[in-house]
């Protein structure tokens, strides 16, 4: 009751203000959390439709693991559900979506655990809850030896993922510039572009050409342009092992951008 007496109040003040002709402030702070808030829903949206070994899309659950238990990790659940079912269908993307909420669901509930707030505790909570949604769907297809493998490696990317994330926009919304330069935020920043790159690879152009795989091939020359030979063979490799999990697996981009 008082947070919406407050919000009445202030919106009765800027219509007092208006008709007034005075000049309306606007709070700053305000705006940069609303913009955090449409980040991290414009990034759970896309990252839901990546998909890697044809039917798994692990990284819109791993960035709701990532994005905690307040308003930004409310705005990822609700862009990574929206992800799901559009970009997936609601057959396919119930599963995910599924996970994607007991994810929030359980940081949400115990967020005053100490525990939860350690760098490897939400992305270990969403690989878990990821792999227990797995489980059920993949104990009904049968348990073959390449569906096994696939199960696993998208628990395993579900947690690096997660905490990649983690470790890039948790600076970010808490409004800190510490670290901007170092080792693990660079990481994270590459496997946040490498992703929504395998999002993006399903988006043509025109026939055959896809957006995210011009994109990528765009950004690896970038890189050779600005950082030489080294930065151009890491982001050749790095994006085009990304590009083969989104295709067929066989590492025909990551030889091809990594030696070029």
């Amino acid at each position: 009751m008082q947070a919406k007496e407050t919000v009445q109040t202030r919106w009765n003040r800027l219509r007092r203000q208006r008709g007034t002709g005075e000049k309306v402030s606007v709070d700053a702070t305000a705006l940069m959390r609303f913009a955090d808030t449409a980040i991290h829903f414009l990034l759970a949206a896309v990252l839901a439709g990546a998909s890697v070994f044809g039917d798994y899309a692990p990284f819109g659950v791993a960035l709701v693991g990532a994005a905690g238990s307040g308003v930004c990790g409310a705005a990822a659940l609700v862009g990574a559900c929206f992800g799901y079912m559009v970009l997936l269908g609601f057959a396919d993307g119930l599963r995910d979506a599924a996970a994607a909420i007991l994810t929030f669901a359980v940081g949400f509930a115990f967020y005053d655990w100490k525990l939860l707030r350690r760098p490897w505790a939400m992305p270990l909570v969403a690989g878990f809850i990821n792999s227990c949604t797995g489980f059920i769907y993949l104990s009904q297809g049968g348990w073959r030896t390449v569906d096994v493998i696939y199960f696993l490696s998208e628990i395993a990317l579900t947690v690096a993922a997660a905490w990649c994330y983690r470790v890039l926009l948790l600076p970010i919304r808490r409004g800190s510039g510490e670290g901007v330069c170092s080792a693990a935020r660079r990481t994270g920043a590459l496997v946040l572009v490498c992703t929504t790159l395998i999002s993006l690879s399903n988006l043509y152009l025109w026939n055959d050409v896809s957006f995210g795989r011009t994109l990528g091939a765009c950004l690896v020359l970038a890189g050779a342009w600005q950082g030489g030979l080294a930065a151009g063979a890491v982001l050749g490799v790095t994006i085009g092992l990304s590009m083969d999990l989104a295709g067929s697996g066989v590492p025909l981009y990551a030889m091809a951008w990594g030696l070029a």
